[in-house]
């Protein structure tokens, strides 16, 4: 039994410390308090949500034994909003709200926000008290287990001759990390690396290609006019992918590849591979405009195109098409599909991700589900834009999620993040 599904009955519960002692004593003289574990593993299989699993296993002390050991599907994703609001994706295709996940006092107190994540594990930015920047960690969302991770000040880093990082300490200057990913979850055995963008302001700066791995004191940054125009980044193969587009070119989208090396730093860009050029890819309208999402789904890379009316919505999708690339051939190859074969695709500010929704009834496959956050007008309180793609019939709808806390200062510490626990 994973001990991240054992524990996250108390994860998601903002009362940590709730005693089942007395719901033990009530059904201890009943049948069903002893319920074969065989059965107790069926019942689990019909249930996909997370929080629905952790409430049969927190029933009692003889459920909780009985949960253990059995080889469940994945359940659905949550997603996670600022100052640890949970909420569950299900199988009618909508965000129900769960409740706020208990965390540690280290990293749930102040302005927190997720700006990244991996199966179990949360990156939390929160401000740091001079003001100057934000402070970041690795909590495991239901171990609680913390990684701290250093400051953006004074990185290791290298540029490919552009213009040059002013590496110093100086608090003047405050540095932000953006569209987050992580090569696998802290501990696991492949090692776990942490990649995203980073600025510098208010002195001009090229954006910084940002890396990092346990064991390391400072983050490593490159920098190249190539890393201006982002859109996505994704580890394949053992490099590091870049989406390089502007909403506003119409050209097709370049793929960049990193090849990552180590030094007595830590982890470093060891080689940059000119780009991936693509074959032209029609556009559906002159005024639309391109937003590019690269996904890595069953080993390949797919390239997702969402096309906005930008003088109107750049948040509303008018239009989306996806490419299968092939990395083997240049120009690189891209075939349109219409279909991810039963699986889905959740799309956050910081990456997408694929799912194998096919593993429960009820939860409809070859969907997209988009995902942001924006400002209503000139106030600030923000809204959400939630949308999906159906890959069958190519139809684009909303879909259902009561995601604001009525509070516009926490809703705006952080954008929406995708959480796919483990089994």
């Amino acid at each position: 039994m994973d001990p991240v599904a054992d524990t996250a009955g108390e994860a998601l519960d903002e009362k940590r410390q709730r005693t089942t002692t007395s719901i033990t004593a009530a059904v201890a003289v009943v049948p069903w308090a002893f319920i074969l574990a065989e059965i107790l593993g069926v019942v689990l299989r019909f249930l996909p949500c997370l929080a629905d699993r952790a409430a049969v296993r927190s029933v009692c002390r003889h459920w909780r034994a009985a949960s253990q050991g059995h080889s469940l599907p994945r359940p659905l994703p949550l997603l996670v909003l600022p100052r640890f609001r949970f909420f569950s994706f299900s199988t009618h295709g909508a965000v129900v709200a769960m409740r706020r996940g208990w965390m540690p006092q280290e990293v749930s107190t102040g302005h927190v926000g997720c700006v990244g994540s991996s199966q179990g594990w949360l990156l939390v930015a929160r401000p740091c008290e001079d003001g100057t920047e934000s402070e970041r960690f690795l909590v495991n969302a239901f171990s609680h287990e913390i990684v701290c991770l250093p400051r953006l000040r004074a990185p290791y880093c290298t540029t490919s001759g552009e213009l040059p990082w002013i590496a110093n300490d100086d608090p003047k200057y405050s540095g932000s990390l953006d569209h987050v990913v992580l090569s696998a979850p802290p501990g696991s055995a492949t090692k776990c690396i942490v990649a995203g963008f980073s600025y510098r302001s208010p002195a001009p700066s090229l954006p910084g290609l940002t890396l990092w791995q346990p064991g390391m004191k400072t983050w490593y940054v490159y920098q190249s006019d190539w890393v201006a125009w982002m859109s996505d980044l994704v580890f394949h193969q053992g490099k590091l992918y870049m989406l390089n587009r502007s909403w506003y070119a119409f050209q097709s989208p370049l793929l960049l590849a990193f090849t990552l090396g180590e030094d007595e730093h830590g982890v470093n860009v060891s080689g940059f591979e000119r780009p991936v050029t693509m074959p032209p890819i029609p556009r559906p309208g002159p005024t639309l405009w391109a937003r590019c999402n690269l996904v890595l789904w069953r080993g390949s890379l797919v390239l997702i195109i969402r096309y906005v009316e930008g003088c109107v919505s750049p948040f509303q999708t008018e239009k989306v098409d996806v490419f299968a690339l092939d990395l083997s051939i240049n120009p690189c190859g891209v075939t349109e599909i219409h279909s991810f074969d039963g699986d889905c695709v959740f799309v956050d500010p910081c990456r997408c991700t694929s799912f194998p929704a096919g593993s429960y009834d009820g939860v409809q496959g070859d969907c997209i589900y988009f995902i942001e956050k924006y400002q209503k007008g000139d106030d600030d309180e923000p809204s959400y834009m939630t949308t999906v793609y159906n890959m069958r019939d190519g139809t684009v709808k909303p879909f259902t999620a009561e995601l604001l806390s009525g509070n516009p200062a926490e809703d705006n510490l952080a954008d929406p993040v995708w959480m796919f626990p483990p089994e």
